[in-house]
């Protein structure tokens, strides 16, 4: 159960019935799957720029919203 503002979910009734039929929920764990790699891509950039001395303020200030 969450417990701060920024950790709810979205509702979705299909996908809520589908995890009560014990269906799963097959979407919800793509979509999470898919931000992960998203995120692990935007950290690799980072890492690349920083290794070529390329890591500007912007690349910084970009970082420290997320």
């Amino acid at each position: 159960m969450a417990k701060r503002y920024d950790a709810l979910e979205p509702f979705y009734p299909d996908r809520v019935a589908q995890r009560i039929l014990g269906m799963g929920d097959v979407l919800s764990l793509i979509e999470e799957v898919q931000s992960k790699v998203e995120f692990r891509a935007k950290l690799e950039e980072q890492l690349r720029k920083l290794q070529k001395n390329e890591f500007t303020l912007d690349d910084f200030a970009r970082s420290s919203q997320a």
